[in-house]
């Protein structure tokens, strides 16, 4: 539908161009010709036609106020952003893209998310006075300044080549976070401070159902962090902790999922970096330079997907 809308504004576009030009051109064919004949006599017929020449202009200001033409990119992200927040919103599922490649009979997948090692804590939602390590007070005002924080993750679904997000996002449930498991290290390039979770023991488990079979299909898991009020316990604000993209549709994550029938906790699963920054930045990336974005640096999550019966 976006494309559709987009190729009728284009050519409404040409259209109202092509007409102002054909408009502009007798009206200066009719000037040169009025000129002439001014030169030529004085009688009253040059004046009245170059006084319906002259209305003829408008189309020339009419043409100066059409609206610039905006990137492409820019207006699809806009978009593609309020069709996603829509459906998300109203708990919808996107369809499916066109191109996407898919089999008659869905089949059933577990994702196991497992645990998250060095996940990095935004500034924002910290201050010197929510680490007890680092309080210097007693421990009753520490615990009174402390804030609430959980953590969980959200699942979605993105095609890479149409660029589009597709089905439903997977909200985990929340886990607690013990403040006294914040600490603080230096970032390994340029030690600059930062907050960090050394070992986050999730253990999330989602179900789903799919007759895709896809590689350019990928799974968008984004680590998010939840600031609770502290009196009425409500979620103040949500905070996207770093991205990272999960190959549930590939071959070889197929075979190996195949291979192991059921999950375990017991086995490390496969891990994979995660990246700075939010995942909507999927909308103006090529998939050959996803790899290239910047990292948290020691951040990994592992996983495990297995076939559901």
């Amino acid at each position: 539908m976006v494309a559709r809308s987009g190729s009728l504004a284009s050519s409404r576009d040409v259209s109202s161009l092509s007409d102002s030009e054909s408009d502009s051109a007798s009206a200066s064919s009719a000037s040169s010709s009025g000129a002439e004949l001014s030169s030529g006599s004085d009688s009253p017929a040059p004046r009245r036609l170059r006084a319906r020449s002259a209305p003829r202009r408008t189309p020339r200001r009419r043409n100066a106020l059409l609206p610039t033409s905006t990137p492409l990119s820019t207006s699809l992200w806009t978009t593609r952003e309020k069709q996603f927040e829509k459906f998300r919103a109203s708990l919808l599922a996107l369809p499916v893209p066109n191109d996407v490649t898919r089999v008659d009979k869905a089949r059933g997948y577990s994702l196991h998310v497992m645990s998250a090692l060095n996940w990095v804590l935004p500034d924002s939602l910290l201050h010197m006075s929510a680490i007890p390590a680092l309080h210097t007070s007693d421990a009753a005002g520490a615990e009174d300044e402390e804030p609430l924080l959980t953590l969980g993750v959200h699942v979605s679904l993105f095609h890479s080549s149409s660029k589009r997000f597709f089905g439903n996002t997977w909200v985990s449930p929340e886990l607690a976070l013990d403040p006294f498991q914040i600490k603080q290290s230096r970032h390994p390039s340029n030690s600059t401070l930062r907050y960090v979770v050394e070992n986050v023991p999730l253990n999330f488990r989602a179900f789903f159902l799919s007759d895709v079979v896809d590689a350019s299909c990928v799974g968008v898991l984004e680590l998010v962090a939840y600031e609770k009020d502290p009196d009425s316990k409500a979620t103040a604000r949500v905070i996207g902790c770093g991205w990272t993209l999960l190959p549930l549709f590939s071959t070889r994550q197929a075979a190996e999922a195949s291979s192991s029938l059921i999950p375990s906790v017991a086995t490390s699963g496969d891990s994979v970096n995660v990246f700075t920054g939010s995942p909507r930045m999927l909308w103006e990336l090529e998939p050959t330079v996803w790899n290239a974005q910047e990292k948290h640096e020691g951040c990994k999550l592992y996983y495990q997907l297995v076939p559901y019966e």
